[in-house]
């Protein structure tokens, strides 16, 4: 059985556990470098109290399937990119501002991202992440939500139109990759 819940300090292992082997595989997130499990904690003990940040468990051994967060973005500021991200375009990525501007002027816009173990795409888990984290961001008053995927992965730009997602704009040769560059598709949703 599975459950969808709040993350915890104690899921960065299996955070982690899930992550790193989607990183090194290449082509399915725009993140190329592997992670720590202090640099997961870090990140997540410094995630806005404004965001959501979800995780889906085996509830057995509450082992880490799948998590999506939705990380607010402060008013006049742009969907901001991961830090392990290298883009070689910075001119066609918004600049990301500072995270204390999130409280004081919290936009009603935020930026997702989703992540699903290898062994368990296709079995739903990003469908009911994604289930729980709009009807929170709908709580929490969230009108609209981003998300940048590679144009190299139409596996992951299906699975964000089939959960209400509007393709807005192609951003060329954002990403840099060893050998080359890959262009970013942003897509919206509106809730």
């Amino acid at each position: 059985m599975r459950r969808i819940r709040k993350v915890r300090e104690q899921d960065a292992e299996g955070i982690v556990a899930l992550l790193n082997p989607i990183i090194t595989h290449g082509s399915l997130t725009a993140m190329n470098e592997i992670l720590s499990v202090a640099e997961q904690i870090s990140y997540q003990r410094s995630f806005p109290d404004e965001g959501i940040f979800l995780v889906a468990v085996a509830e057995e051994e509450q082992q880490v399937l799948g998590f999506q967060s939705i990380e607010p973005l402060a008013k006049g500021q742009h969907p901001t990119r991961h830090k392990h991200m290298i883009c070689a375009n910075q001119d066609a990525v918004p600049k990301p501002e500072s995270r204390d501007l999130v409280s004081p002027g919290f936009s009603g816009e935020g930026e997702i991202s989703t992540f699903v173990s290898l062994s368990h795409q296709g079995d739903g888990i990003g469908r009911n992440l994604c289930a729980a984290s709009f009807e929170a961001a709908r709580a929490q008053g969230y009108q609209k939500i981003s998300a940048y995927i590679r144009a190299d992965n139409p596996v992951a730009l299906s699975f964000y139109q089939k959960n209400g997602f509007r393709l807005v704009e192609r951003l060329k040769n954002t990403i840099h990759l060893k050998d080359g560059f890959v262009d970013q598709i942003w897509t919206v949703k509106e809730l």
